[in-house]
């Protein structure tokens, strides 16, 4: 009898695990293809000064926070189509799909337009205490990048709608045609070697990055519009009726956005919050943080791919009222993604020295750059993947007024307030703003897993099932 009720789990277990891959294996390797790119065109970056480092972490903070509105939008769009094509409705996941992209480039024209006119003003007012040639070069990124923004916003909204249908290997595809793209373009405009030298672009510094990331997300853009209306047999936009304003689809979506958009918004506030700070530290400083957030993109593929995959898994199946199945669903994806985050950092832990060595910083930046990634490295697979991935569950079954609630105050009270007590009175410097995040990370952990396991969150599944 015990060895078939051991059986019975390990078929239990083998399933979920089979069910949340095919969720989620795409995006792994999505994931895991942006942040390697990611690395090595931020080496690219590097090959110029600590100044132009600094200037694209600057301006990928103030970036990030004008996405955190259109991002609430492409994981509502996500949440919505999931439901409606998990119940058979195709003709509604795709107005949902519509509909999302829509409001997204909306957005995002909104939010380029009012920085293509303050983008000055709001460069030297936060990053008043940077150096010269900081802002300087930050202001001629952010002047380029800045147009791309709503290129990003509908190719990610066109990314969650084909994910909420179950099609994930086509954001993946594009995903690694958009990078190299990006990777080939930068190679040419951003540095100035031999090879390069006889194209009157070679050379242009965070210029040519800007146009380098811009350009890639054109051609993301262009690739996903003609797949989705074209070529797409589970989520394909080819009908005009679906390009039509619809209010109801757009009430869902916001209804849906509204608790998500807050955290993300405030959290994208915080975080830009903490780069202040820590830009007041010094070029190097900034400078290492910077490439330490871009390596450590590496240690948290599994825990963003599978907090997407859950995400996906339990949005289809929450309207059916499967409680206990959800709740179980989480915790088997937290479980994984432990062990996955767990094993990538024992790798990186062994190929540290590599990292730190492809990036050509200055003495002081490397050394504080080592300090934090060691640190990352010690920490991730404790807490970041359950402070991401139960949350998503939670979301998708409906309740997202606690984790933003959750959110907001744990970044505020931690990653900033500790954050800013640990580096700049305590004099830590970045490591106490680093050490400040992992204590953000640790308290969502513990509220998120409580949450979970009281059941508490099932109530917004009770009224799914009902409406």
């Amino acid at each position: 009898m015990g060895l078939i009720c051991v059986s019975n789990n390990f078929s239990e277990y083998e399933l979920r695990f089979s069910e949340l891959m095919k969720a989620s294996k795409p995006i792994i390797v999505e994931q895991l293809l942006i942040a390697l790119m990611s690395m090595v065109i931020m080496s690219m970056v590097s090959s110029v000064g600590d100044h132009a480092v600094a200037a694209v972490g600057m301006i990928d903070s103030v970036t990030i926070l004008m996405l955190a509105l259109v991002t609430s939008l492409t994981t509502s769009g996500t949440i919505a189509v999931a439901q409606h094509y998990g119940r058979g409705n195709r003709a509604d996941a795709a107005k949902a799909g519509v509909q999302s992209a829509m409001l997204a480039l909306a957005f995002s024209l909104i939010l380029t337009v009012l920085f293509a006119v303050f983008r000055t003003q709001i460069i030297r007012m936060l990053f008043r205490s940077s150096d010269v040639d900081v802002i300087g070069a930050g202001i001629d990124f952010f002047r380029i990048v800045n147009f791309s923004l709503p290129l990003l916003a509908v190719t990610q909204t066109l990314f969650s709608v084909m994910r909420g249908c179950g099609d994930a290997d086509t954001p993946k595809l594009i995903t690694l045609g958009m990078n190299l793209v990006n990777f080939a373009l930068g190679f040419f405009l951003v540095l100035d070697i031999e090879i390069a030298t006889s194209l009157p672009t070679a050379g242009l510094g965070v210029v040519g990055a800007a146009v380098a990331v811009s350009l890639a997300r054109l051609s993301g853009l262009i690739a996903s519009v003609i797949y989705i209306i074209r070529m797409s047999r589970a989520a394909r936009l080819d009908k005009a009726s679906c390009f039509v304003f619809d209010r109801e689809a757009s009430r869902v979506i916001f209804g849906l956005r509204a608790p998500t958009s807050i955290e993300a918004i405030l959290f994208q506030v915080g975080r830009l919050i903490t780069h202040v700070f820590i830009a007041g530290l010094g070029t190097a400083a900034f400078a290492a943080n910077t490439i330490g957030v871009t390596v450590s993109m590496l240690i948290q593929v599994p825990g963003n791919a599978l907090s997407l995959g859950v995400m996906i898994l339990i949005g289809q199946y929450a309207k059916n009222g499967q409680a206990e199945d959800i709740k179980k669903t989480n915790i088997f994806a937290a479980v994984v993604g432990f062990v996955m985050t767990g094993l990538l950092c024992i790798l990186c832990l062994l190929l540290a020295e590599t990292f730190a060595n492809i990036y050509f910083l200055s003495p002081e930046a490397s050394r504080i750059f080592r300090t934090v990634f060691l640190s990352s490295l010690l920490v991730s697979p404790l807490v970041w993947p359950v402070s991401l991935i139960v949350p998503a569950g939670l979301r998708a079954a409906g309740d997202v007024d606690f984790t933003m609630a959750v959110a907001v105050i744990s970044t505020w009270a931690f990653r900033i307030v500790t954050g800013y007590i640990l580096g700049i009175t305590m004099e830590l410097g970045v490591l106490g703003f680093w050490i400040g995040m992992y204590a953000d990370w640790f308290v969502r952990s513990l509220l998120y897993v409580w949450r979970l396991l009281s059941g508490k969150w099932e109530k917004h599944i009770d009224l799914r099932t009902e409406n």
